[in-house]
């Protein structure tokens, strides 16, 4: 599990951060939905309404993942055509 941050302006990104964020998500979630790591950005994705346009965040990190096994593993990756959901 990884956490894909935004933090405000004003806010600076470090390791302090990143462990104060851990520590508050293992405090309140169960420690299997705990993020193992964070990723910070300056801005994540949205739609016209202002909410989070997760799909694209998760397609970010599904591509990086499979192109690092097929890496690692020599083997080509051979996908299906994506269908449409939801009419998106």
């Amino acid at each position: 599990m990884k956490a894909v941050v935004q933090p405000v302006e004003g806010v600076e990104v470090g390791p302090e951060l990143e462990q104060e964020l851990l520590a508050y998500a293992r405090e309140h979630v169960a420690h299997f939905k705990c993020p193992k790591s964070e990723d910070f950005e300056d801005e994540l994705p949205r739609l016209p309404t202002g909410k989070l346009y997760k799909r694209l965040l998760k397609d970010r990190y599904w591509e990086r993942g499979v192109r690092a096994l097929c890496n690692e593993s020599g083997v080509r990756p051979h996908f299906f055509p994506k269908t449409q959901r939801n009419g998106v």
